[in-house]
């Protein structure tokens, strides 16, 4: 084996895991950047609900509320139900959504745990 096979395997794999490292990064800022802005959106569009409900106008649906927590904004919606005091006498909001955090973190303990 030539000293020049060696090192273009070294340099091929030292790139790899440059890559890779770089990759990774730039993957956890936009997940990062996602569950912050679906959690805002979701904080926010519980306060507007709750304007809307106090002027007695157009609400918005209450599968909107629940999506928004399934895609990953239900730690948003938990504060701003408990900020503005909104959807919490309904039982699908005070149970489904602290439920479906709770299988947002289970699901990142075993993605975890995988690797």
């Amino acid at each position: 084996m030539s000293n020049y096979f060696i090192y273009t395997i070294v340099f091929t794999d030292a790139s790899y895991v440059i890559n890779l490292y770089i990759g990774v990064k730039i993957m956890f800022k936009v997940v990062l950047s996602y569950l912050l802005i679906i959690n805002l959106l979701g904080f926010l569009i519980t306060l507007i609900d709750k304007q809307r409900a106090i002027h007695k106008e157009w609400r918005i649906p209450e599968k909107t509320l629940i999506g928004i927590s399934f895609f990953g904004g239900a730690i948003g919606m938990l504060l701003g139900m408990s900020s503005f005091r909104h959807k919490t006498k309904h039982k699908k909001f005070t149970i489904g959504v602290p439920f479906i955090l709770l299988m947002h973190i289970c699901l990142i303990i075993l993605y975890f745990k995988a690797y």
